[in-house]
């Protein structure tokens, strides 16, 4: 009996068994097995539209047309790659200012261009025509602009950059003023503000100019009907302080037709050359050996220099001295590194040199490197004076071991 009753109860413990390896065990199995298919299904196709963004090539092209005397403007798209694109949306791009400009072609409040069924197959192509809505803003006036086309994997094709002025429509002004800036400062941004107090007409309205070197000027043409006009410059969004005159200036066309405005002139006076020397602080020779090492010498203009200045004279013979050791005892070879244009606040090598020096009495010793004033030269790129390097020396030590 007792046997009997054992039996049931193994029997029973191995069923319970049995129970929770069917019911955790193999569930936990088919899940895991489950779980890495999916993982390979997304892996599979996440390489295959990778595959397939990499093979998209499409070709974006502008065609401009003429009706009377206006343009009209067209992006061109061709699929020339090995598989479907579905492009989604056109952006617009402000090339100087890397901005984008606003339009959406259909007067809608985003700032791109949605395209809808625009599905190019190989070998085929598409126009877009909603990019000719975009001429008429002012946003677009005077401006060198550039395509995105952005398809639905997320790659971006862009076309050739276009001065979206040659394409508004050629309306002839009866009168031209023109506005000349006179003595403009290095780096600084100017506008010009046309505004007609009046009936008058004025394109374009509102042109910026950035000047790229010191006392340069610039004169622009606007086109203008009779009437009154306020012209107004702005350096960085405020009138300069260093202006003659009047600003802004109230005129009347055809009574006058320019404008000048005329800045304090920078004048230009030379800032001494800098020399930097690099040379070891310590230099191990054997007596009654001889023990060579190289020196670089640099120039640098200081950053308050008004201008580049192209080094055009190295003296890399008389201009360099060795002082402090026995005659004799040192020489040195230099090799320039020819004409080059350092700008302010840059450094450049001039010249690499490599001195010798023989050991003598043992002992400690100083070596004297110096660059004499005037060694380096050059000439101002926009205003031709001289510019000329200060002296510099550097202190070496020589250590002479006993042989």
């Amino acid at each position: 009996m007792r046997r009997s009753r054992g039996a049931v109860s193994a029997i029973i413990g191995g069923l319970i068994v049995l129970a929770i390896l069917f019911t955790t065990i193999v569930p936990l199995v088919i899940l895991l097995q489950n779980s890495y298919a999916i993982f390979l299904h997304e892996s599979n196709s996440r390489k295959i539209f990778d595959t397939d963004r990499a093979s998209e090539s499409l070709s974006v092209d502008l065609i401009v047309t003429s009706f009377g005397l206006g343009k009209s403007l067209k992006l061109l798209l061709v699929n020339d790659g090995p598989i479907t694109i579905n492009a989604v949306r056109v952006w617009i791009i402000d090339t100087n200012n890397q901005a984008v400009l606003p339009c959406s072609g259909g007067g809608s409040s985003t700032s791109y261009i949605s395209l809808a069924n625009t599905v190019i197959r190989p070998g085929e192509n598409k126009t877009i025509d909603e990019v000719n809505n975009c001429l008429t803003s002012p946003a677009f006036y005077n401006k060198i602009i550039q395509f995105l086309v952005v398809s639905e994997r997320g790659r971006i094709f862009s076309s050739e950059r276009i001065n979206i002025t040659s394409l508004l429509s050629e309306f002839v002004y009866p009168y031209t003023l023109t506005v000349s800036i006179i003595n403009m400062k290095k780096g600084k941004d100017y506008t010009v503000e046309v505004e007609p107090l009046g009936e008058g007409d004025a394109n374009p309205r509102t042109f910026t100019h950035k000047a790229t070197a010191s006392n340069e000027n610039v004169t622009v043409a606007v086109g203008v009907t009779a009437g009154r006009y306020k012209v107004t410059l702005l350096e960085k969004g405020v009138p300069p302080e260093d202006l003659s005159g009047n600003n802004p200036q109230i005129i009347i066309v055809p009574d006058t037709t320019a404008v000048i405005f005329n800045l304090k002139r920078v004048e230009y006076s030379p800032t001494p050359l800098e020399v930097v020397i690099s040379a070891p602080k310590k230099v191990f020779v054997t007596q009654g050996e001889e023990e060579a090492f190289d020196v670089r010498i640099y120039v640098q203009l200081p950053k308050e220099a008004l201008e580049p200045v192209e080094i055009n004279y190295i003296d890399y013979g008389s201009g360099i001295e060795l002082s402090g050791l026995p005659s004799g005892q040192t020489d040195y070879v230099c090799d320039p590194y020819g004409s080059f244009t350092i700008y302010p606040g840059q450094r450049e090598i001039a010249m690499s040199c490599t001195i010798s020096v023989k050991g003598g009495d043992p002992g400690q010793k100083q070596l004297i490197l110096a660059v004499k004033q005037g060694a380096i030269k050059g000439s101002g790129v926009y205003s031709g004076l001289t510019y000329s390097s200060t002296e510099d020396y550097q202190e070496i030590t020589i250590i002479v071991r006993k042989k």
